[in-house]
């Protein structure tokens, strides 16, 4: 089960990369087109706004949890004992897992009801925004995925901190 989460969470990175990639050169030719001829690509701002920044936010934070890379400071637990720095631990990640399933039935909610009146932005031309809408809780969907394995591995008493800061201070002395 945590393979084809690892293999999905990769997937779900990969879809947020190339949107990183194609938004970069959208704006990269609005900005040359606009510069030198004067004329800029419509619904640039849009289109960055409802489909690549979403994805290139909220597609890549289940493979982040994964692999231990979301910012963190432990500060006070680094001096707590296993069972209370599990304990803070387990906390964390319950609150995490709350706040981001509620996100994801909210948002999921909003994207099915903008998919059923096939809501689009009038602007030069008209842009059908509900595609984009579905970003949002797959990304936030697939992060609550990770947080229950999190929440298993720590129920099973293993230290989720100290699984990344081995692997941190290997990198460091590279």
């Amino acid at each position: 089960m945590e393979k084809l989460l690892r293999r999905g969470s990769d997937l779900f990175a990969w879809v947020g990369g190339i949107a990183l990639v194609v938004m970069m050169l959208e704006i990269s030719a609005d900005v040359i087109l606009r510069t030198l001829f004067n004329k800029p690509l419509p619904l640039t701002v849009e289109i960055v706004s409802f489909y690549y920044m979403v994805a290139v936010v909220f597609m890549p934070m289940a493979l982040v949890e994964f692999t231990g890379h979301h910012i963190s400071v432990n500060l006070v637990t680094q001096h707590l004992n296993k069972p209370a720095k599990l304990t803070v631990q387990f906390i964390a990640m319950t609150a995490a897992l709350i706040y981001f399933a509620l996100m994801t039935f909210q948002t999921g909610r909003q994207a099915l009801e903008s998919l059923e009146m096939h809501e689009y932005l009038m602007g030069a031309f008209a842009l059908p925004t509900w595609p984009g809408r579905f970003t949002l809780p797959l990304g936030c969907g697939a992060y609550c995925l990770v947080l229950i394995v999190r929440l298993v591995q720590i129920c099973r008493g293993v230290d989720i901190d100290a699984e990344f800061e081995s692997d941190a201070n290997l990198t460091e002395g590279a």
